[in-house]
């Protein structure tokens, strides 16, 4: 039959273990008569075949079986069906001010004098509370296991190209390297050796002091402003 069907033993060869049979008061009489028979194509399927010759699953009762377990992995592709959960629309303004109104109409209609003990009450009010909700703010589905939206191969390049960049920068930094820090921290640095004109016309280079601030306190001025003395006679020249 095996032949004639194209038939597959998969425990021909297992991963562990041989025999399927064994007479457990003769251990020396055993044999292999079970089998686990798939077709060519579902043969991929099926990994990991082992024989339980140890007997850790075993079937044990009154007296221990002569058959050992056969386990195996099957590999299913099964879709999953998405996991939805109700919530109700709590943040429905206009529903909530119709909402008292059509709870007392609710609770007007139920019949509370057939209704005798306690949990009767409580599960009239309950069921009139969730048909005043449904008909006033109503309630959303909302998908739980929705998987992460993709991203663009785009972001992904800009992402690590950012992360590159600020990890390069901080290495920087950090050891003090001149040729990693060029383009990044020396854009915001004022070269040095520049030159400047002052007031004089006199061309120096930055950092350095002329002669005549030399020996000059922070406080002083640098240019002081000549102004004439009120009521001073001016002196004729020859006089």
């Amino acid at each position: 039959m095996i032949d004639n069907q194209q038939l597959m033993v998969l425990n021909k060869k297992p991963d562990h273990g041989m025999w399927t049979r064994v007479n457990r008061k003769n251990l020396q009489e055993r044999s292999i008569i079970d089998y686990i028979i798939t077709t060519e194509g579902s043969k991929k399927n099926f990994t990991n075949v082992i024989v339980d010759e140890e007997g850790a699953l075993r079937l044990k009762g009154k007296n221990e079986s002569d058959h050992n377990t056969i386990t195996t992995t099957i590999k299913v592709n099964q879709a999953k069906r998405p996991k939805f959960i109700k919530k109700w629309n709590l943040n429905n303004k206009e529903g909530w001010k119709e909402f008292n109104q059509k709870l007392e109409k609710e609770l007007s209609e139920a019949d509370w004098k057939n209704q005798q003990s306690m949990q009767e009450k409580y599960n009239s009010f309950e069921k009139a509370l969730k048909k005043t909700l449904a008909k006033t703010i109503g309630e959303s589905k909302i998908r739980t296991d929705k998987p992460p939206k993709r991203q663009s191969d785009t972001i992904k390049k800009l992402k690590l190209e950012r992360k590159r960049t600020k990890t390069t920068f901080g290495e920087a930094c950090k050891n003090g390297t001149p040729k990693k820090k060029k383009g990044t921290k020396e854009l915001y640095e004022k070269p040095k050796g520049t030159k400047r004109t002052d007031r004089g016309g006199r061309e120096t280079e930055t950092g350095e002091k002329t002669r005549r601030d030399m020996g000059r306190s922070k406080k002083e001025p640098k240019y002081h402003m000549r102004t004439k003395e009120k009521n001073q006679p001016q002196q004729r020249a020859g006089i």
